[in-house]
C-alpha cells in the first residue's frame, strides 16, 4: 500500500544566509558554497546519497555524521544542509524542525521518494504496524 510520496528537499539551519531568504525553493547551484552533510549509515542511503543524484556537488566539502542528533546539532549550529525526502504531514509533527530548521524545496527536481507498506493480502497488520502507518498518513 502506497503511504505517501515525498519531495526531495533540502534542510538547514539559521547560519545558513539560506535559511534568510523570502523564497521557499532553492537551486543546487545556490548550494554549492556550503557544505553538504550525509550519514555514514547505510540504511539512511536514501536520504543522503540524493544529493548526488539531483546534482548537488558542494565545493564546501561534505560532513559525514552517524545519527540524527548529530545531523540537528550541525545544521542548526553551522552553514552546512543535508538532503531529506519531505512531507508535509511528517515534518509537522517534528517540533525541532518547526522550531530552528527550515526546509527548501528543490528548483526543477524531478526526483522524488515514494514509500508504502508490504503486507500478506488478507492478513491485518500488527498493532504496532498499524500505529506507525497512522502516524505516517495522520490517521
Amino acid at each position: 500500500t502506497k503511504l505517501s510520496t515525498d519531495d526531495v528537499a533540502i534542510v538547514l539551519g539559521p547560519q545558513n544566509p539560506l535559511f534568510h531568504q523570502e523564497s521557499d525553493t532553492v537551486s543546487v547551484e545556490e548550494l554549492a558554497d556550503y557544505p553538504l552533510i550525509s550519514y555514514e549509515e547505510m540504511d539512511h542511503y536514501h536520504y543522503s546519497d540524493r544529493a548526488w543524484l539531483i546534482g548537488i556537488r558542494p565545493s564546501a566539502g561534505e560532513i559525514i555524521v552517524n545519527g540524527k542528533d548529530e545531523l540537528n546539532t550541525l545544521l542548526e549550529h553551522t552553514n552546512a544542509f543535508s538532503v531529506i525526502s519531505y512531507n508535509d504531514l511528517h515534518y509537522a509533527n517534528l517540533p525541532f524542525y518547526r522550531s530552528r530548521l527550515r526546509t527548501l524545496h528543490l528548483k526543477d527536481c524531478e526526483l522524488f521518494l515514494e514509500f508504502g507498506v508490504v503486507a500478506r493480502k488478507g492478513h491485518a497488520l500488527s498493532d504496532l504496524a498499524q500505529e506507525f502507518v497512522e502516524s505516517l498518513v495522520g490517521g
